[in-house]
């Protein structure tokens, strides 16, 4: 990545196509290439530290053909990417899998493929990795080996990473529900449905938000919720924009939360919103 003396901006190199989203950890920064390649860049200087090749001719799972799940110029569709500083924990879509690669050397610990595309970034504890699929599975991985200790059925697709708190998980799921799961067992706490206005409109593209006792999400209907997470009950839940959909994660300084909203269908707004961390029901 060279460093342009005019303006200071960094530019990939021309073999960096299509690429994932990019991750800072520590003194690097991590990015993937719709050619197949992850690159470690000196965050400060641009110089590559190592190149790894996570092409792979392991069988596409049924109903999930990585042809239709890659862009026509790419040789891989990278998603999205998580470290703990030691080991890089990257998502690769079309090929249903994540590889966790050593930060330092850019060796491949491990790799592990679930039975459909993956779209949100891993989440690691001290001892296992967490990862949604469009299988309708919550994978916990031990984080050593790559093992699977415990898959979670949900009723649809999970297009986000979860939230980790103690010794309990939470994911969104497509099907309209926020899961609250014992890491230790897999198996659920508790379930919180979410209300649309329609019925069908129960995509959740979210990652959960953590904030001191209430888990928060956006829902792709348009509606930010705040449940108890303890107990799984409902807060507060509050439409930041009439005829928006919401298809990102919320984020917060410590006293708003952040959202952003979308127009549909010639209605709504595209619009970056702040909300008061406790709204008035």
């Amino acid at each position: 990545m060279a460093l342009n003396r005019r303006d200071g901006t960094r530019r990939w190199p021309a073999g960096v196509q299509r690429p994932g989203a990019p991750l800072k950890a520590g003194r690097m920064l991590f990015v993937a290439g719709g050619d197949g390649i992850v690159y470690a860049f000196d965050a400060e200087t641009g110089s590559v530290q190592w190149e790894r090749n996570v092409l792979d001719e392991l069988a596409d799972p049924p109903r999930f053909d990585g042809k239709r799940a890659r862009f026509d110029d790419s040789a891989a569709r990278p998603s999205n990417c998580a470290s703990d500083g030691q080991t890089l924990y990257q998502s690769i879509f079309d090929q249903c899998r994540v590889v966790a690669i050593d930060c330092e050397t850019g060796r491949e610990r491990w790799s592990f493929q679930t039975g459909g595309w993956i779209h949100g970034n891993a989440t690691m504890t001290d001892e296992c990795v967490l990862v949604g699929s469009q299988d309708k599975h919550c994978y916990c991985l031990d984080k050593r080996t790559g093992e699977m200790r415990w898959k979670f059925h949900t009723g649809s697709r999970i297009e986000s990473g979860p939230a980790v708190r103690g010794d309990s998980a939470f994911i969104p799921s497509c099907d309209g529900t926020l899961y609250r799961i014992n890491l230790k067992t897999g198996e659920a706490v508790w379930k919180f449905r979410t209300t649309p206005d329609q019925p069908t409109q129960t995509a959740i593209y979210s990652a959960p938000l953590l904030l001191g006792d209430s888990v928060c999400f956006a829902a792709g209907e348009g509606q930010l919720y705040a449940v108890d997470i303890e107990r799984g009950d409902l807060l507060w839940k509050i439409r930041p924009s009439e005829n928006s959909e919401m298809y990102s994660s919320p984020t917060t300084d410590g006293r708003r939360i952040f959202v952003q909203v979308r127009a549909v269908a010639g209605q709504g707004e595209n619009a970056i919103i702040a909300i008061d961390e406790s709204p008035e029901p």
